[in-house]
């Protein structure tokens, strides 16, 4: 079998992870192998070396994929209250593709966002109070994480089954989708159908929106992979192909 050359990051990386509260930073560059430090708000510097692999990972949110075998992992430990969290994470690059394999530990796990619940007073359907566990991943292209970025948003709820994630800008503070038709909708019903029903639904995303594929899997680890072109040449898209900075966050 023909085999692909993988070229990981040369460029600068880092990545800062945001957890439930307390929020905790850890950063990672591609300089050295050894783990320099790994201390609260410190930097961790890793060799990110080429390697060859057989075939490139398939988005389905498992880690045992043989595309990843071989690929170092980034670990930052993050620390609540008295316990330590471990979250795993895998980069490769290709000639013309970027993925991305996350592994973090969860007490808990949502898979059902804010159904319609029937109010029988009112008699009407009101959106509860379930919130869909999220992974996101944010790209930048200042150092200093401005206030500018693409925005990758896996959701347990709405876009896991589809199997694409939301595609997104944020600019001056706002979050927008990006052009195009994004993955799910929500459906309103004006009329009693049962107690509790699902509020969103599936759908095939085009344009910029459609351009990120991912998966999500939980037991006890939540395992998500991502994977985009690194350049789409979309306006609302990030050049992933030269220097780049990112922010992952978990909540």
């Amino acid at each position: 079998m023909k085999k692909i050359r993988i070229s990981f990051f040369k460029q600068l990386l880092m990545i800062i992870v945001l957890a439930s509260l307390p929020t905790l930073y850890a950063s990672i560059t591609a300089k050295k192998k050894q783990v320099i430090s790994t201390r609260l708000e410190s930097e961790i510097f890793l060799l990110v070396p080429s390697v060859e692999i057989d075939n490139i990972p398939t988005i389905d949110g498992n880690d045992k994929d043989p595309a990843w075998a071989s690929i170092p992992k980034f670990i930052v430990t993050i620390k609540q209250g008295k316990e330590k969290i471990k979250i795993v994470i895998k980069a490769i690059k290709t000639d013309d593709r970027i993925f991305f394999l996350i592994k973090a530990p969860l007490k808990s796990f949502v898979k059902k966002h804010k159904l319609w619940h029937w109010n029988k007073a009112q008699h009407i359907y009101v959106p509860g109070y379930e919130k869909e566990t999220s992974l996101a991943l944010l790209f930048f292209k200042d150092a200093k994480l401005a206030d500018s970025a693409d925005v990758w948003i896996w959701r347990a709820a709405r876009n896991n089954i589809a199997g694409f994630a939301d595609d997104m800008s944020l600019k001056d503070g706002a979050y927008t989708m990006d052009n195009g038709q994004h993955s799910w909708y929500s459906r309103f019903f004006g009329e009693f159908a049962g107690a509790t029903l699902p509020r969103f639904y599936q759908r095939n995303p085009k344009g910029s929106a459609a351009d990120v594929k991912t998966k999500g899997v939980f037991n006890k680890l939540l395992t998500v992979e991502f994977s985009r072109k690194l350049n789409t040449n979309h306006k609302d898209d990030i050049d992933l192909n030269g220097k780049f900075f990112m922010k992952l966050i978990i909540k």
